[in-house]
């Protein structure tokens, strides 16, 4: 018996693939997700047998890629309702976009500019402080950004 989570998870699903003009069947008959002729798991294989480092790449694939792979290219919904368009029996980029929702970049950006910020202390390949410089004005304009939204959202005649 499922969960009411998992019950309405179902239906979304459903609702999406009846949407697109897919059904269940032609879904789980696709059988073909790889790229350039392997799945991940040749390509994690293909790295482990030429790391120099001996670094157990298949070990790797939930934290590298299943993990991380919805904030790099979204969910199949996320996709399917915001950048792609069905024309016929293909899926093709949907060209016009609507204004994106910032809070979902500001903790992406920091996380990438907190750790070169942390790498070039810690290593202090920045003598002069120029790129540490660049990087704080970014960090700031990004929380700027994120404090206006937050006035935009809750006291938008504040704007």
């Amino acid at each position: 018996d499922l969960s009411n989570v998992e019950k309405r998870i179902l239906k979304k699903i459903e609702t999406r693939i009846k949407a697109v003009n897919l059904s269940v069947n032609e879904l789980l008959e696709n059988k073909n997700w790889k790229i350039d002729k392997r799945n991940f798991y040749d390509i994690l294989d293909f790295l482990h047998k030429n790391d120099k480092n001996d670094f157990d790449w298949n070990l790797s694939y939930s934290f590298l890629f299943g993990s991380s792979s919805t904030f790099v290219h979204g969910t199949w919904y996320d996709i399917e309702m915001n950048h792609l368009e069905r024309k016929g029996d293909l899926f093709t980029p949907k060209y016009s976009y609507d204004n994106v929702d910032p809070r979902y970049i500001l903790p992406i950006s920091l996380i990438p500019i907190n750790a070169c910020n942390d790498y070039l202390e810690w290593r202090k390949t920045d003598p002069d402080r120029i790129v540490l410089s660049v990087l704080k004005k970014i960090k700031e304009l990004l929380l700027y950004l994120n404090e206006m939204d937050e006035i935009r959202i809750d006291k938008p005649s504040e704007l």
